[in-house]
């Protein structure tokens, strides 16, 4: 898959998301195969997500390094994957997940920028349930 076509599945998945009303992304393609995915949502609650993927699309999508950062309006973490290998003791090392400030990483498999989507929708979801953030 060329890198490019990787990019436009990434510009349908975020299309789709239902409580986005601003998003900020940029598409760097370094070669037909290499390329940077940077960006920035706001959700409908004021939290946001920052992210960035490099990606190689060469035989199928490998993720050489990537990050996806979800924070309250008020900028504290309420998530957080990446593959930085600083974890040496998680089981799915160098992929983990933060929860929270400060607690230790958890395993978990590299997610997809849509999975991470589906996640934070799931929670906007819940807070609306409880009627938080009306």
């Amino acid at each position: 898959m060329l890198v490019k076509e990787y990019f436009a599945l990434l510009q349908q998945a975020l299309a789709k998301s239902p409580f986005t009303c601003s998003q900020q992304v940029s598409f760097d393609a370094r070669s037909d195969y290499i390329g940077v995915v940077r960006g920035i949502l706001i959700f409908e609650d004021e939290s946001t997500l920052h992210f960035t993927e490099c990606v190689n699309t060469g035989h199928q999508v490998q993720k050489l390094k990537y990050r996806y950062q979800y924070q309250s309006a008020d900028g504290i973490t309420i998530f957080r994957y990446d593959n930085a290998p600083h974890h040496g003791s998680v089981p799915t090392f160098p992929h983990h997940k933060h929860v929270g400030v400060g607690e230790l990483p958890v395993e978990s498999p590299a997610p997809g920028l849509q999975e991470v989507v589906d996640e934070i929708t799931g929670l906007i979801l819940t807070r609306m349930s409880k009627g938080e953030n009306e």
